[in-house]
This record gives C-alpha cells, sequence and structure tokens, in this order.
C-alpha cells in the first residue's frame, strides 16, 4: 500500500489526529520512510487532500449523463 492511501485511509478511520507511525505501519514501511518523504504530518495530510482533490476534478470526465444513477454513484 502506498503513503497517500495508507495515509488517507488512517485519516477515514481515526481522522485528521492520526500518527505518522499508523501509516508506515499501514504502509509497510519505517516511521523514517515517510518522513523521508512527507516534512511534517500536515504536509502528507495536504498531499491526501490534494490527491483527493485531483481525482474528484478528474471524475467528472468518466461520467456521463446518460448513466443511470446507480452506475454514475458507482464508478
Amino acid at each position: 500500500m502506498g503513503l497517500l492511501v495508507a495515509a488517507a485511509s488512517a485519516v477515514v478511520e481515526t481522522g485528521p489526529a492520526t500518527g505518522l507511525a499508523d501509516v508506515a505501519r499501514r504502509a509497510g514501511v519505517s516511521k523514517g520512510a515517510v518522513q523521508h518523504h512527507f516534512a511534517s504530518k500536515l504536509e502528507l495530510l495536504l498531499a491526501v487532500v490534494e490527491a483527493g482533490w485531483s481525482d474528484l476534478i478528474e471524475q467528472p470526465a468518466i461520467i456521463s449523463d446518460d448513466m443511470a444513477l446507480f452506475d454514475r454513484v458507482d464508478v
């Protein structure tokens, strides 16, 4: 599991107070590895939000108004 996915998963389960150690455990890496890529927990959380925002912006491109509501939600 990648760091951003692990961080997003941790935030969903425990909220933004989740620690870097929990993120590292979920990702299968050391806490130092997380700190190597992200200088702070805030930087990591901002990266999660940015990735989610990018996914949200790209989502409408694959959703058609002609699709049934169930199919649009399931995308």
